[in-house]
């Protein structure tokens, strides 16, 4: 018996995947679940964890390069080399200097450059069978971390599901007095507004996608239902933000470009996407309000537009302690601190602008404007496939990944930095395969 749509996808055979697709799909899982056996299981698993999935993020690029598929993306991947010698140079002369030492510098190598030449990696070898079980896979993993959310969020502080085994009630993070933040499958809320953000790009492609049968589309219905509905819980103000300007650009894209004998199909399908978010709106009502609280507690304390501006450009004190040498690539990751002194924290800056200039100096500018590079190139390249091939879906995704490059704690914390090398593998993905349909007909896909 032969299955539609995202289901068939998201099961379709191990063996139509190819070596690449499941070490890019083995290690999406292991940072999508880490967080489980961490919070429920064992606290010890976490490096094991992370070793394991920095192993099969290492073995991918090892057989991209080893198999020669890294000459698919031959300029990109000889910029990268470049830039990678740049950063061992500049490591060195930090180390030869006082200013870092060979361990931070290790843990440097994995924050700055690991999971970017993973992400190009898997681009380069990963099939449009692989990247399209991939898409598959993210927009599914909403029907397992939307419904744990809601639950966390709606049950109390010290319930089970929202302690971890080496915690208690006071660690938890609180929207509003008796209303958690939900993690969800990780271990920090930080993870869950992570993927969030990464999700909603390919949400949003699924919405957009051709549906053949009344059940594809009652399917994607329900996949943007759960993402509005693990926005609206999620009690942060940068997945609410973020969800609405995303969800926003997308009906400007589909209503630009889109042809024009389908305009009328497109100015349907938004005027339905926004009835289901009123529905939810008024059903989740209780967590707007919380939310909407949180936002006027958080404005009474700072500034938004300083805390916004301080998220692209660094906290203003960053200008009066930066060095042109910087104080050590990879010592102002949360993971160095939990190295050096047993306690996880940023030791440099909150924000990951200010920990780039501080630990790279000079070579954080740098860094910077080849990020800015990247994103003109994605952008346009996008752009251009929108306007001549009303493909609007790599124009979102890079949309997305360029928030995510800009804002992502990825250089700081080590879930983000594992998902925007995901991120990355997906966005340029997108650039070439372009216009990936899901939603397939009884005739076998290649």
């Amino acid at each position: 018996m032969k299955m539609n749509g995202v289901a068939r996808a998201i099961v379709q055979p191990a063996k139509n995947i190819s070596r690449a697709g499941k070490i890019f799909i083995i290690v999406f899982l292991i940072i999508v679940f880490e967080g489980v056996a961490r919070k429920w299981i064992s606290a010890s698993l976490t490096l094991p964890l992370i070793a394991t999935r920095d192993f099969f993020a290492a073995y991918l690029i090892f057989y991209a390069w080893r198999n020669g598929y890294l000459q698919r993306f031959k300029s990109l991947i000889t910029a990268l080399l470049i830039w990678s010698c740049c950063f061992l140079v500049w490591g060195m002369i930090q180390i030869i200097l006082g200013e870092n030492n060979p361990l931070m510098l290790i843990l440097g190598f994995r924050f700055w450059l690991l999971y970017v030449w993973f992400g190009c990696a898997a681009a380069a070898t990963m099939t449009e069978r692989d990247y399209r079980a991939s898409i598959s896979l993210t927009v599914g993993l909403l029907l397992i971390l939307v419904p744990l959310a809601i639950l966390q969020y709606y049950s109390p502080p010290g319930a089970q599901i929202n302690t971890q085994l080496d915690g208690d009630e006071s660690d938890i993070f609180l929207l509003i007095s008796g209303i958690v933040r939900p993690t969800s499958t990780f271990s920090f809320t930080l993870g869950y507004t992570t993927i969030l953000a990464l999700t909603a790009p390919f949400v949003f492609a699924v919405v957009d996608m051709k549906k053949r049968t009344v059940i594809q589309s009652v399917i994607a219905a329900v996949i943007f239902i759960i993402f509005v509905a693990g926005s609206i819980v999620s009690g942060s103000r940068g997945a609410v933000i973020y969800s609405g300007s995303l969800f926003v650009f997308y009906i400007v894209a589909k209503l630009i470009f889109s042809k024009n004998k389908r305009k009328g199909v497109a100015l349907l399908s938004i005027v339905f996407s926004l009835i289901l978010i009123s529905i939810l709106l008024y059903y989740f009502q209780g967590a707007i309000d919380a939310t909407q609280q949180r936002f006027q507690e958080a404005s009474e304390g700072e500034n938004f537009w300083i805390r916004l501006l301080t998220i692209f450009i660094g906290e203003p004190s960053i200008y009066d302690k930066f060095s042109w040498l910087g104080y050590g690539l990879g010592s102002g990751s949360n993971l160095a601190s939990y190295v050096e002194s047993g306690s996880r924290s940023f030791p440099l800056a909150e924000s990951e602008a200010g920990r780039i200039l501080l630990e790279g100096g000079l070579l954080g500018y740098v860094w910077t404007l080849i990020k800015l590079l990247v994103i003109t190139y994605g952008l346009f390249k996008s752009w251009r496939m929108a306007s001549k091939l009303h493909f609007i879906q790599p124009l979102v995704i890079w949309i997305s990944l360029t928030l995510a490059l800009l804002t992502w704690p990825s250089i700081g914390q080590i879930t983000s930095n594992a998902l925007l090398g995901i991120m990355l593998g997906l966005s340029l993905m997108s650039l070439k395969y372009r216009n990936i349909e899901l939603f397939q007909t009884n005739t076998a896909r290649k």
